[in-house]
């Protein structure tokens, strides 16, 4: 499924959406293409532009900070390996903070582990359990390599020849 990177009217990045809903946002007059793909999209006798990265003609108030969690992404930050060991089998979601006590769902709170590692750690925090993480856990955005690291490489290239 190809995907288009939507720019707020301001150029700030805000929503990675599917080709279809990118091509019905221009056509219905409310964003407009800034970058499009060499490959057109043929329709009966008609061509018409591909959009890569389209913008917003009206300004969309938004919270930052709002990707939202799911399984998928939060392996795909952590590069599917366990944040202790690196193993790539039996991956699970891990508390760095215990439920039990008080642990929340969050991107800070939440890490890709092995099965083995996350029933070493237990019901305790990696300092308790006396392991390590190798990386540290981050919020996304919009444009991080956890949503497509394609767009992110064409956003950045058109903001340097903006």
């Amino acid at each position: 499924m190809e995907s288009v990177l939507v720019l707020n009217a301001d150029f700030t990045p805000l929503n990675v959406t599917t080709l279809q809903k990118g091509v019905g946002l221009v056509f219905r007059g409310k964003a407009e293409i800034l970058k499009e793909s060499t490959d057109p999209i043929m329709s009966g006798f008609k061509k018409f532009a591909r959009p890569v990265i389209i913008r917003l003609l009206k300004f969309i108030n938004f919270r930052k900070g709002s990707v939202k969690l799911n399984r998928k992404r939060l392996f795909k930050r952590d590069h599917n390996s366990c944040v202790y060991c690196g193993s790539t089998k039996k991956l699970t979601i891990d508390h760095i903070q215990p439920k039990s006590r008080g642990g929340k769902n969050s991107w800070e709170n939440l890490v890709t582990a092995c099965l083995p590692c996350n029933l070493k750690k237990g019901d305790r925090t990696p300092e308790e359990a006396g392991m390590k993480m190798k990386s540290k856990p981050y919020t996304p955005n919009v444009i991080s390599s956890v949503f497509n690291s394609e767009l992110t490489e064409i956003y950045l290239d058109y903001m340097k020849s903006y």
